[in-house]
């Protein structure tokens, strides 16, 4: 069994996929475009944009890879979702800006204990129980020029460890969802996991932008596209791919 199998359930997240599927088709008609693109195996990051809360779940369960994803902290805070989101690969991620709200929102100790003021999660309560030991020593194994330790760990660790084990990861470059549905500038987060990998590793990680788009009406359309593979080589910046991949979630966005 790989380390990872102990944060998530195959099995629960294929039947996931399948049961969502089979409920988005029942309430919407979704069209997915380019679905060729997506490599077959290798590490690869979808770069969707963010409108509603189902984005993930509309464009995951139309994958067939194992793939896995970030969510807001807050998500955790409740023992059974953070328990359905841990078995179909989902893991926390700190969003330092939401902070202070969410310290005056959750004012219980046992909620403010896993609050983040420096982008790193309270890794003891995510984990399964008897598995700390083993999953941060094959991290560190994987990930020899960080300094990794359980209580130091921040969701970038997460993902590099996964990337380096040639998975997939569905990470929204926008950071947080956009009622309006216009592209917001891309933070730096998937080029610096990308870069880093590529400078300390030599893995090339495949980046696919991916745009959805909802239509009204009766049994709406939602349209799904996934764009070419951004490229870059040890000579990109940070913000040089930041920038590429947000000029093309755009001109997809139009484009649909």
């Amino acid at each position: 069994m790989k380390q990872y199998e102990k944060l998530y359930w195959p099995k629960f997240q294929q039947f996931g996929k399948k049961a969502a599927n089979l409920t988005f088709n029942l309430f919407y008609s979704i069209e997915y475009i380019g679905k060729e693109n997506i490599p077959e195996n290798g590490a690869t990051i979808i770069a969707p944009n963010h409108i509603r809360k189902m984005d993930g779940f509309v464009i995951g369960s139309s994958i067939d890879r194992i793939s896995f994803g970030m969510g807001k902290e807050e998500l955790y805070f409740f023992p059974v979702l953070k328990s359905i989101l841990t078995w179909i690969g989902i893991f926390p991620t700190a969003r330092s800006s939401k902070y202070s709200q969410l310290k005056e929102k959750y004012q219980k100790e046992t909620i403010n204990r896993y609050l983040l003021s420096k982008k790193q999660f309270n890794y003891e309560e995510y984990f399964p129980k008897g598995s700390i030991d083993e999953i941060v020593s094959d991290m560190q194994s994987k990930l020899y020029h960080d300094d990794i330790s359980i209580k130091t760990m921040k969701s970038t660790d997460i993902a590099k460890y996964l990337l380096r084990d040639e998975l997939m990861l569905l990470i929204h470059p926008e950071g947080t969802r956009h009622a309006d549905a216009k592209i917001r500038e891309c933070k730096p987060g998937i080029a610096k996991i990308t870069l880093e990998l590529y400078q300390d590793y030599s893995l090339k990680t495949a980046v696919i932008p991916c745009t959805i788009k909802y239509h009204h009406g009766f049994r709406p359309k939602i349209k799904v596209k996934f764009g070419s593979e951004l490229d870059y080589d040890e000579k990109t910046t940070i913000s040089e791919l930041t920038a590429n991949l947000e000029e093309m979630l755009k001109k997809q966005y139009s484009a649909l």
